[in-house]
């Protein structure tokens, strides 16, 4: 007697091509945002959202906003690559080791040239500590991205209880919201300024997840 066997369905990962659309998706809204930078429409938008961040006032979030101004300067970017490339050749895991290495030196380079393309001022409020540089897009939303998206991927791939990767998801998304939210906070970028480091950040992280898969296959 033959017993039917029943098929499981397995849930694939997206392939390189639904990356790629991501990419070009990220880029678009990058690019919009750039287009639209003196239109009165993201000018109305960026001042609202500062309007409403100074009922937000407050020495715990000042200190949280000057923690993230640290964590995201270039000795601060710079010390948590290598550790987390520490962790992963402890690991063994040499292509990560690499790749989080590609993450923030090869977004730092788009950044910085995006920032030369567009030449935007940083906002003319009181700041709650300096920075320097042309505002559009913002290097720690860049660089976040990036960095803690491909660290999030490469730890996703390890983990093996739904437990720890729902906890990997968040505490990345809240690290890169951080990154984010507390330069609008501290005064020194515009909402779009985050939105458009948002969106090429995760363009180029979209890329290097395709390549890490070809490189890991």
């Amino acid at each position: 007697m033959t017993v039917p066997i029943t098929r499981i369905p397995i849930r694939r990962k997206a392939g390189p091509g639904r990356l790629l659309l991501l990419t070009a998706l990220f880029l678009a809204i990058f690019f919009s945002i750039g287009a639209a930078l003196e239109s009165s429409g993201v000018k109305a938008f960026d001042t609202s959202i500062h309007d409403a961040t100074r009922s937000l006032k407050g020495s715990a979030a000042d200190a949280v906003a000057r923690a993230f101004d640290a964590a995201g300067s270039t000795v601060g970017f710079a010390a948590i690559t290598l550790l987390l490339a520490g962790v992963f050749l402890a690991l063994r895991r040499g292509w990560d080791a690499v790749l989080t290495a590609a993450a923030t030196v090869g977004a730092w380079g788009l950044n910085t040239i995006a920032k030369h393309v567009y030449d935007r001022p940083r906002p003319e409020l009181e700041a709650l500590f300096t920075a320097d540089g042309f505002g559009y897009p913002s290097g720690n939303a860049t660089i976040g991205a990036a960095l803690v998206g491909f660290a999030a991927i490469a730890f996703l791939s390890e983990a093996r209880t739904p437990g720890a990767k729902t906890a990997i998801a968040i505490a990345a998304a809240a690290l890169v919201l951080l990154f984010g939210a507390t330069r609008i906070y501290a005064g020194v970028h515009y909402p779009t300024d985050i939105i458009g480091g948002y969106a090429l950040g995760f363009a180029y992280l979209t890329v290097l997840a395709v390549l890490r898969r070809r490189l890991l296959s």
